[in-house]
This record gives C-alpha cells, sequence and structure tokens, in this order.
C-alpha cells in the first residue's frame, strides 16, 4: 500500500497562528473557555423540532460553516464523534451545528418510525439553518457525515446545491442491504462457529433481509429463528415476525442512496480505517468512484491497522487521530489557509499505534506567510 503523506503549510497569519501546524485549534484540551461559545439551536423539521448546538469561533465573522451528521442508531455515545470534531471546528475558526437525530436526545420525534428520507430531511434543515445564522458565510458552508451521516451527506448536497464540500468518516457507499449483510458476516466469523452453522446463520439472515427489502412477511422464518441456540449474541439472531426491527436503517433496507448524487462536483474527502468490520470499505470505494465520476474531486484515505472508529485493534485506546486530517482539509477548502495548501498525497498512516502526544507524523509546518482571511 503507498504511503499517505500530509503536508500541512501553514502561515504566520493564519487562524491560530503561532507557529506549529494546528497547535493552536487541535491541541488535546479542545474545551478551553473562551475559544469558542457554544449555544441552543432548535431546527425545525416539518412536525418535529430537532435540538441543535452551535460552537461558533469567539471572534469576528463571517465564518465558514460545517453541519455535522450523527451516525447510525440511537445511543446518545453517538453524539460525541460530532461534538468532539465541532469543538476542534470552532477552535479554528469555523461555525460547527450539531444535532440529536429526531427521536433521540432532546429531539423530537419517533426514531423506531424514521426512514433514511426523514434524516436526509433533518440534515437539510440544519444546513439551511446554518446559513441563516449571523456571522455565518453561508456559500463556505459544507457537511462532514459520520459512518451513517457519510451515506446521507452527499444526498443533501445533491438537493440543496451550494454546498462547499463533503467529508465521510467510516461511511458506506454500498447499499443498505448489502452493508448490513457485511457488518453481520463479519460478527458471526468472529464466534468461530463450525462451518456448517456459520453459513446456515448467514443464509437465514440472507432470507430475513431478503424479505424486509421485499416489505414481504417474515413470519415463516420464526421457527427457524427459535431454533438458534441460546447462546448465540441476541444481535445475531434475526427478530421475530411478533417483535419486528424498527429504525432507519431497517425501515430503509431496500435503498441504494447513491443513484440520487450520480457525478456530484463538490470537494469530497472519504476516510476509511481499512480493518472497518461495519463498513465494507474495499466495495464501499468501488461504488464511491464509480458514482462520482473520473472528473470529480475526490480525495480518499484509508488508514492502514485501524477499525470503523480509527482504534488500532489490540492498542488499548490508542488510535489514529482522524479529526486532525479532517480539521486540516476543512481549513483548506474554506480558504483559511491563505495562500498556503494541503496536499492529501501520502499521509504516512502507519498501521502502529502513533504516540502520545506531539504532532501527528506526516504534518509539517509552513513557513511562508499567508494573508490574514475573515473567520
Amino acid at each position: 500500500m503507498p504511503a499517505l503523506l500530509i503536508l500541512l503549510l501553514w502561515g504566520s497569519t493564519a487562524p491560530g497562528a503561532g507557529g506549529a501546524w494546528l497547535e493552536a485549534c487541535l491541541e488535546p484540551k479542545v474545551f478551553t473557555v473562551g475559544t469558542y461559545v457554544e449555544e441552543p439551536v432548535a431546527i425545525e423539521q416539518e412536525d418535529v423540532t430537532l435540538a441543535g448546538r452551535l460552537l461558533r469561533p469567539n471572534r469576528p465573522g463571517p465564518h465558514p460553516g460545517v453541519v455535522l451528521i450523527p451516525g447510525g442508531g440511537r445511543d446518545d455515545r453517538l453524539n460525541y464523534p460530532p461534538r468532539f470534531v465541532a469543538a476542534r471546528l470552532a477552535r479554528c475558526g469555523i461555525a460547527a451545528l450539531i444535532y440529536d437525530k429526531r427521536g433521540t436526545g432532546r429531539s423530537d420525534g419517533d426514531f423506531g418510525a424514521a426512514t433514511f428520507e426523514d434524516l436526509v430531511a433533518d440534515a437539510l434543515a440544519a444546513l439551511r439553518v446554518l446559513r441563516r445564522q449571523d456571522g455565518v458565510d453561508a456559500g463556505r458552508v459544507g457537511l462532514i457525515g459520520f459512518s451513517q451521516g457519510g451515506r446521507l451527506a452527499p444526498v443533501v448536497a445533491a438537493r440543496e446545491g451550494g454546498v462547499a464540500f463533503v467529508v465521510s468518516i467510516s461511511s458506506p457507499f454500498t447499499s443498505v442491504r448489502q452493508t448490513r449483510r457485511y457488518a453481520l458476516e463479519q460478527a458471526v466469523q468472529r464466534l468461530r462457529l463450525p462451518v456448517a452453522r456459520r453459513d446456515s446463520l448467514l443464509a437465514l439472515w440472507d432470507a430475513y433481509l431478503a424479505r424486509l427489502e421485499a416489505g414481504a412477511s417474515t413470519r415463516d422464518l420464526d421457527t427457524l429463528i427459535l431454533r438458534l441456540p441460546a447462546t448465540l449474541p441476541a444481535a445475531l439472531r434475526p427478530p421475530l415476525s411478533t417483535a419486528p426491527p424498527r429504525g432507519p436503517l431497517f425501515n430503509s433496507i431496500g435503498l441504494d442512496t447513491t443513484t440520487e448524487w450520480q457525478g456530484l462536483r463538490v470537494p469530497f474527502l472519504a476516510l476509511f480505517g481499512a480493518q472497518d468490520q461495519v463498513v465494507p470499505v474495499a466495495a464501499s470505494l468501488r461504488r464511491l468512484r464509480e458514482v462520482l465520476g473520473e472528473e470529480a474531486a475526490l480525495e480518499v484515505l484509508v488508514v492502514p491497522g485501524v477499525d470503523h472508529s480509527f482504534q488500532y485493534p489490540g492498542w488499548g485506546s490508542r488510535r489514529f487521530r482522524f479529526e486532525e486530517v479532517v480539521v486540516a482539509w476543512v481549513l483548506s477548502q474554506t480558504g483559511l489557509l491563505g495562500e498556503c495548501a494541503l496536499q492529501l498525497e501520502a499521509l504516512q498512516a502507519r498501521a502502529t499505534p502513533q504516540p502520545r502526544g506531539g504532532p501527528m507524523p506526516g504534518f509539517e509546518a509552513c513557513t511562508s506567510p499567508a494573508p490574514a482571511t475573515g473567520g
């Protein structure tokens, strides 16, 4: 695999000036008081109100902006990555809007009844709210999607127009059913079942997903489901017809979102972990390139040795600091690096854990001055 190198060229008058790359806005203590302000924002979307939080730089604008679209599921922990990245964006001069998905956190709505179409509409509403905020440059607003959110971000960009950029982080671009099937297969393989039992379980899931996609009853599978061993983890047992699965993923199981944004022409950064066991990385990359076409402004980072969360398996809490790559790339797209440039050519993304503290390997500082810019 070729090495990937990011050169960050940061001028002395760029936001957070002080010499070294990103030191002023990407130091570990990201919640320092005074570097940005945070305020509640209500996002009205038809019959629901989403609870949003706007993190804006604590200095005069107009600032570029980003809407951060959360990942799948309803666990509150899924809101941590968007907040984590939003804080760094705000420290670096970019207004960031995060929100609770419908039916989760403090947002209205029924999560179980929601579809991907609902989630796209919610993200569109959030984008429009951010563009209307005082101190935000509506012409420099982009989207960052985490996992499932990255699947939806290009749909939002295709529908709204004028989106400045799109970032997807560990996001699938295969169909919803194909993605779910891949994750199930990876989980089943980790159980180390005998081959016959493994194959029969996956065949049962194939039949189950096919019925969901067709909108057909799964009642005829209940007998087989009840025969599964009691020791099988609940997450790997297809639900009985008396307790059907609910939520956007299952409600949209037959959907292929890529059909809506063929030929999308906005700068696009896609990040993947090479050992992702939730998202089929190779298939997603193939589909992404097919949909965007050869003329796309697409940049890709596949980080060796890390999983869906950019953790190094078997290395405890050690992880690849993906947020630094994302923030640096967004800064380059919004003009906050001045005349200096970010070249996503060959970031040295090693498969061994990075040392704690200090700059990420592969980053270098720019010594040439950059003009001061708004934000």
